[in-house]
């Protein structure tokens, strides 16, 4: 309650001047040639921060004029201040809006006065009381409250000893684009189920989608402090555009019909046409809210504020992939918000393709739309495309690139980690985030601003599933840097964004790296024998050696292997660890030519990793005079062999 009791008495003292100063620069007079009589009497014409010359003169088509229906306010209506309304002005305004005739009895006096309490303006209020205008009124005040404690309860319980355990939470805010105001999800979610309130449950009307954009370079941002937001954050958006162009570029997209609809789709110059008055027609489907991470996702503000940043931050930031795998569709801004769509330098740091955010942004499962389509802009590839026009490199480059990115929520962990190495980001943080979503992990440790890569790499690894980090442990090469909690099993963070990708090895099912909470300690259970290594040349290309097993009689049986990798390998004696010889777990079926090992040393009872080599398996059986491995088969003639044994890695 304490943030909604910020934003009723305003962070500022001032704020009805920044209003003033604010509407003064964006919501000049219209002229007089602006109107369009062709509107029906029940539609309203929004137009960005611009008279008709500098509408027109706009490069997005999209971005010069919304018609629509009459719900969508005018922002110079929604910056009404609440000093300026009381229950039976808010009463009007609403039933004009919303082309009703509901009377001011008691019990709806009591429902405006009570939403006067949580707005700021009458934008806030409109959202708030929209979504309930046609319940009973008490029935509303009640659902408020509800709405209200729920949310709480909701955040409160999602985020347990340090991880997020409730992924499908909806986000925190969403841009009601009908108000043009920023507000609690609360608001907008009237259905309470089973006490949590769920992407999917503000998703139920087809009412939300979420914007993907690239970030320019910092010299090319402004920091915007607009009552959009109720002045909460400056909001970082492109000098070239401002939030009313992206605003009236979005009501397009919130009234677009199926026809309209196709994966990365192109919008072509005529197809403009049609859809500036698509949003008119009577059984157009309208949805009325948005998320936009430079709005509804906390931003860098004043000192006193990144406290209260850093905490929201913890359950918001690993929740981000969750929007989009939520939201009834995609907007893309290839180019950044609000910008015109070019192919641009695709090896851009600043290119939306570099960018390891967007990594979770991507969802081929929803429907996407491109954003900021002019007629210049370059068409793209898709199915429905017949153009007879051939296409650019860059163009065919640029959609391969995209189709190639992994799936949120189901990535292969290599894939991910690839995609990750060749990504720029503001914070190596931000790449562990990505990673987390993308390989869909139940467990996701929140997330911590001030925390170090490599601690939070740890968390990562802690949270992967126990396969998983076996796939880790058997492909990597290198050793960790170890140290103060640092493994030795798998890479440091640093170690994997400079390593090259490693080829991922097929690791036998019941192999898992497990992780003891309570110790703080990995461990895998295997099996392990002592043996002697030789011949690894590091100069050598194919880097062949000898793994030397002694058996019960003491005779020493030479066994080729191979290392795909340059990590050294010195001539001694390591301890051999490996899982079962076939992929499927039961001996004898689906055999392979060769076994995937990592060797090291064990001191204290502690395994410390030094590589991984492959070992044939094939040279295995015909040494030891078996075609097929049993109980009662060549392992029992292995000296120190111990089967599933559990050790502890360094």
């Amino acid at each position: 309650m304490g943030n909604y009791r910020r934003q009723r008495n305003y962070r500022h003292a001032n704020h009805q001047a920044r209003n003033e100063r604010y509407e003064a620069a964006c919501f000049r007079p219209l002229e007089r040639a602006h109107a369009d009589t062709d509107i029906p009497a029940d539609y309203v014409a929004i137009y960005p921060s611009h008279s008709k010359k500098e509408c027109e003169s706009l490069e997005v088509p999209l971005q010069r004029a919304f018609f629509g229906p009459r719900q969508v306010l005018p922002s110079d209506v929604a910056s009404i201040p609440r000093s300026e309304l009381d229950p039976q002005q808010l009463h009007e305004l609403m039933n004009d809006y919303l082309g009703t005739s509901y009377a001011l009895d008691k019990a709806r006096y009591s429902l405006l006065r009570a939403s006067l309490k949580y707005s700021n303006d009458f934008g806030v209020a409109y959202s708030l009381l929209r979504p309930r205008w046609h319940m009973r009124p008490l029935d509303a005040i009640d659902n408020i409250r509800a709405c209200i404690a729920t949310d709480n309860t909701a955040r409160r319980n999602a985020v347990r000893d340090g991880y997020v355990v409730n992924k499908g939470i909806s986000p925190r805010r969403v841009w009601d684009l009908w108000s043009n105001r920023v507000v609690p999800t609360w608001m907008v979610c009237t259905e309470l189920e089973e006490y949590d309130c769920t992407v999917k449950q503000l998703n139920k009307q087809r009412r939300f989608f979420a914007v993907s954009h690239s970030w320019v370079d910092r010299e090319e941002l402004q920091f915007v402090d607009t009552p959009i937001n109720g002045y909460e954050w400056p909001v970082p958006i492109p000098y070239a555009t401002n939030l009313e162009c992206i605003r009236t570029e979005l009501l397009h997209h919130t009234s677009i019909s199926d026809s309209y609809k196709g994966r990365y789709g192109n919008i072509s110059l005529a197809e403009d046409r049609n859809l500036a008055h698509l949003s008119t027609e009577r059984g157009a489907q309208h949805i009325q809210y948005a998320w936009l991470d430079v709005l509804c996702l906390r931003q860098e503000g004043e000192d006193e504020d990144e406290q209260l940043r850093a905490e929201e931050w913890k359950l918001d930031v690993p929740t981000i992939g969750t929007v989009y795998v939520g939201a009834n569709s995609v907007v893309y801004y290839f180019s950044g918000l609000g910008l015109p769509f070019r192919i641009g330098d695709l090896e851009h740091h600043r290119h939306w393709l570099k960018r390891a955010w967007t990594l979770q942004e991507h969802n081929g499962s929803v429907t996407s739309f491109l954003a900021g389509i002019t007629p210049s802009s370059p068409q793209l590839p898709h199915p429905n495309n017949r153009s007879d026009t051939p296409l650019d490199d860059s163009v065919h480059e640029f959609s391969a690139k995209l189709n190639r990115l992994p799936q949120a929520g189901s990535a292969d962990l290599f894939h991910a980690i690839d995609e990750m190495r060749r990504r720029c980001a503001t914070s190596e943080l931000d790449k562990i985030s990505g990673l987390h979503y993308l390989c869909n992990i139940d467990r996701v440790p929140v997330y911590d601003i001030g925390e170090q890569p490599n601690n939070a790499w740890l968390l990562f690894l802690e949270a992967l599933p126990a396969f998983k980090r076996a796939t880790v442990f058997f492909s990597f090469p290198e050793p960790g840097i170890g140290g103060k909690n640092q493994p030795v099993w798998c890479p440091s963070w640093e170690q994997l964004m400079d390593a090259p990708k490693p080829r991922q090895s097929e690791v036998e099912r019941s192999l898992e790296v497990h992780f003891d909470d309570y110790r703080g300690e990995f461990s895998i259970e295997c099996h392990s024998v002592r043996c002697q290594l030789i011949g690894f040349d590091a100069d050598s290309e194919d880097r062949e050696g000898r793994v030397m097993l002694k058996s019960e009689t003491g005779e020493w049986i030479p066994f080729r292997a191979q290392a795909d990798h340059e990590q050294p390998i010195r001539d001694g004696g390591y301890t051999l660890l490996f899982g079962d010889y076939d992929t499927d777990g039961a001996y004898g079926s689906n055999l392979k030519d060769t076994l995937r090992c990592v060797i090291g040393h064990i001191k204290s009872g502690v395994f410390k990793k030094a590589t991984v080599i492959d070992v044939n398996i094939g040279r295995l059986y015909s040494e030891l005079g078996q075609d097929t491995v049993g109980e009662s088969g060549a392992w029992y003639k292995v000296a120190n062999l111990n089967r599933h044994v559990d050790i502890v890695l360094a």
